[in-house]
């Protein structure tokens, strides 16, 4: 049984195919955080909808597998 629960705590082997999808995100961060500064009333943020929407980005296209088109489409219709 122990066997089954190996690959659960090796992150290089359980995780692999997802980390280029992280990496990719942690790029577009900055850029989409500072696009909201600029946008927003006295350079104010919304934290906390930064963060609702990066964690299902992740979700969506690392976990998931779904492109970039349907989760930009999809992704403040489902957390609402």
């Amino acid at each position: 049984q122990r066997e089954h629960f190996v690959t659960a705590f090796l992150p290089q082997a359980s995780l692999k195919r997802i980390f280029p999808v992280t990496l990719s995100r942690a790029k577009v961060c900055p850029g989409r955080l500072e696009k909201m500064i600029a946008d927003g009333e006295n350079g104010c943020v919304d934290i906390c909808e930064f963060f609702l929407y990066e964690t299902k980005a992740q979700l969506q296209l690392a976990l998931f597998g779904m492109d970039d088109e349907w989760m930009d489409k999809t992704n403040k219709k489902f957390r609402d």
